[in-house]
């Protein structure tokens, strides 16, 4: 499992697409929102049923997959997730897919979804919710714990099972704090 995680921060760290924002092109800074709060999580409309409340996602650790259905490394990066989602859903670790496509491109984002196994609800149209995360490149893995913060992000090292694992050991040994954000 160890030498299956390294490729896969490898695949993430060396061959991720960049992530386009309004103002142009992703690159520069290093994301710095480790330890903060995550922002609201929030997308236009949802694939696999609706999007979390607030209220479901209270004292819960949170995966976040920043993908699209365009991204080559992406498509190579999501046997990953869906190992680890195997391993942790059943652990109460709650999975959100977020994309920046719209809904003009709903058809290929349901397709991408369903042909890769991701069973978890993917949001559409959420690239404001992906510029607060500060999403630069796909596809991005972050962590959040059951307090709201980012404790984790795919491109500063480290793999996804240890980080889940780390924020799951934190929940147990602290009284359940504020949920992630969705906005509603």
């Amino acid at each position: 499992m160890k030498k299956h995680s390294l490729a896969f921060a490898a695949v993430l760290l060396f061959s991720g697409c960049n992530m386009p924002s309004a103002d142009g092109p992703a690159g520069g800074n290093q994301p710095s929102n480790v330890g903060k709060p995550a922002p609201p999580l929030v997308a236009e409309t949802w694939l696999n049923g609706p999007g979390p409340s607030a209220s479901e996602l209270q004292g819960k650790v949170v995966v976040v997959d920043a993908c699209a259905y365009w991204c080559g490394p992406c498509a190579r990066a999501a046997p990953e997730v869906v190992a680890a989602y195997e391993e942790y859903s059943p652990k109460g670790v709650v999975f959100l897919g977020l994309t920046g496509e719209g809904i003009d491109s709903e058809n290929e984002s349901r397709e991408f979804v369903e042909s890769h196994g991701l069973t978890w609800p993917n949001g559409l149209s959420a690239m404001s919710t992906l510029e607060a995360l500060q999403v630069q490149y796909l596809p991005t893995l972050l962590v959040i714990d059951a307090n709201g913060d980012i404790v984790w992000r795919s491109e500063v090292g480290g793999d996804l099972h240890s980080a889940i694992d780390a924020a799951l050991a934190t929940a147990k040994n602290s009284s359940a704090g504020s949920p992630p954000n969705t906005g509603g």
